[in-house]
């Protein structure tokens, strides 16, 4: 999810930008924080867990041992989840 935001915020990058359209895409990264941070608020409340990024997980006896909740982080953010493998 934060990757697919990250590109698409690399491709409205263009050689010239003015002030204005910098501005303006600085503003679009720091509104998806501030969603990000709230649905990550969100579903660690419903869900009563630690929500952890998949880079962090090390080992797990099964994959069906953590749930991924990144479809639901989505939701409230707003965004299509990702390919798990990309998130």
């Amino acid at each position: 999810m934060v990757a697919q935001q990250q590109q698409s915020l690399v491709e409205r990058v263009k050689p010239g930008m003015d002030a204005t359209e910098q501005a303006r895409l600085f503003e679009d990264a720091k509104a998806f924080g501030l969603r990000l941070d709230a649905a990550l608020d969100q579903v660690a409340q419903e869900c009563q867990c630690a929500l952890i990024n998949s880079a962090a997980l090390l080992k797990a006896s099964s994959a069906a041992a953590i749930p991924d909740l990144s479809a639901r982080v989505a939701e409230f953010v707003g965004t299509a989840p990702a390919s798990p493998s990309a998130q």
